[in-house]
C-alpha cells in the first residue's frame, strides 16, 4: 500500500496475521458466520532485574517472575560508647540550640502580634528551662 505523509511517499505493508476460525457461530441480521481470531504467537518476554519496595526480583523469558537472593549485608561496627563528659557536652549544645530556636519563634510571634502563640511558646520555654 502506497501512502504519503507531508508529501513524502512511503510503502506500508501491514503485518499479516494468521487467522483461525473458531467453532463458535455468530449471527448478524439473520446470517450465521464463524468467528475468526488471530492465532496466538508466542513472543519471548524481556528479562530484567527489577526491585519492588526494596525487594529484588527478576522477570524470566517465559513471562514468569523469580526471586533474587540479596547479597549478605556486612555487620556495622559497634557503636563507640561516649563517656559521660562528651554526653553532657552534647546534651548542653542541644539544649542551647532548642532555646535559640524557641526565642526566634517567640520574636516572630511578637512581631505578628499573635498572643495565643506567644503564651504557648512561653510555656514551652518554662518546660525547657531556658534563660531569657
Amino acid at each position: 500500500m502506497k501512502l504519503s505523509y507531508r508529501g513524502v511517499p512511503y510503502e506500508h505493508t501491514p503485518p499479516s496475521l494468521e487467522m483461525t476460525e473458531s467453532e463458535i457461530l455468530a449471527t448478524y441480521r439473520g446470517q450465521s458466520y464463524p468467528l475468526r481470531y488471530p492465532r496466538h504467537m508466542t513472543m519471548t518476554q524481556p528479562v530484567a532485574d527489577l526491585s519492588y519496595r526494596g525487594v529484588p526480583y527478576r522477570t524470566t523469558a517465559n513471562g514468569g517472575v523469580e526471586t533474587v537472593e540479596r547479597p549478605s549485608r556486612k555487620r556495622l561496627a559497634p557503636v563507640i560508647s561516649m563517656n559521660n563528659l562528651e554526653f553532657s557536652q552534647l546534651n548542653q549544645v542541644h539544649q542551647e540550640n532548642l532555646c535559640k530556636r524557641l526565642s526566634a519563634r517567640m520574636a516572630s510571634a511578637r512581631d505578628r502580634g499573635d498572643d495565643k502563640l506567644l503564651q504557648l511558646l512561653e510555656q514551652e520555654s518554662q518546660q525547657l528551662v531556658c534563660s531569657r
